[in-house]
């Protein structure tokens, strides 16, 4: 019986095995693209909704604006933005 010496066996297919990282990364995306979608409506298990209504309610700009005409509106002087000694 004589040997061939070139004789490379056969091997498997390991195509799935070379990938599962890629596999793990796509079925990750998935699952937080899904889980983003909903999450300004409702809250969702990995999003939770942390950030609630300010206990305090902030002045914005126009509010600043408002009072700031309705003072002139009354005669009231503006504030100096510099005071001199």
């Amino acid at each position: 019986m004589q040997l061939n010496r070139d004789y490379k066996p056969r091997r498997r297919n390991r195509t799935g095995r070379r990938l599962w990282p890629l596999y793990f990364l796509i079925i990750v995306g998935i699952i937080v693209f899904e889980q983003w979608q909903n999450h300004e409506t409702e809250g969702s298990w990995l999003f939770r909704n942390i950030r609630g209504p300010t206990p305090t309610p902030t002045l914005g700009a126009v509010d600043y604006l408002a009072t700031a005409q309705s003072a002139l509106e009354a005669g009231a002087k503006p504030p100096q933005a510099v005071q001199r000694s």
